[in-house]
């Protein structure tokens, strides 16, 4: 392979065949932004056109619980509207974690099988005792 000038070092390398997704135009605005959150929130290359329903379902969602969020806020836990809110935002969590989850967006979705029982063997950061690593290098 022949060596690269200096000009092609520093000239920036747009790969185009990898556009980040783009949510479908009819989907409500405040649930295309958190459509577009999710999606330059990781590489590039990370989703394909095949995940835009689970991409659309999980923006959804989140939105719905951001809403949720904020009506919880102003209402009171114990009454009929506020129990309901309640509800939702547990329901809204739960198909959050798994739509999160099946995108590949959770560290346990993306860890392989190798990775993760190295770690749980002790030779990752599992087998390091925290407090007392935290001790040692704060001199307590």
């Amino acid at each position: 392979m022949p060596r690269r000038s200096t000009e092609s070092l520093a000239a920036p390398q747009i790969d185009v065949r990898r556009t980040p997704l783009a949510p479908r135009p009819g989907l409500a605005s405040k649930v295309a932004a958190v459509f577009r959150e999710l999606v330059t929130s990781v590489a590039p290359g990370h989703f394909q056109a095949c995940d835009l329903p689970l991409l659309e379902e999980l923006a959804c969602a989140i939105h719905v619980a951001r809403e949720a969020r904020e009506a919880l806020s102003g209402a009171e836990l114990g009454t009929p509207k506020g129990n309901a809110l309640a509800r939702l935002l547990r329901e809204q969590g739960k198909a959050i974690a798994m739509l999160a989850t099946r995108a590949r967006l959770t560290p346990q979705s993306r860890m392989s099988r190798e990775k993760a029982g190295s770690a749980a063997s002790g030779h990752g950061t599992a087998g390091i005792d925290w407090s007392t690593y935290l001790e040692e290098k704060n001199g307590a």
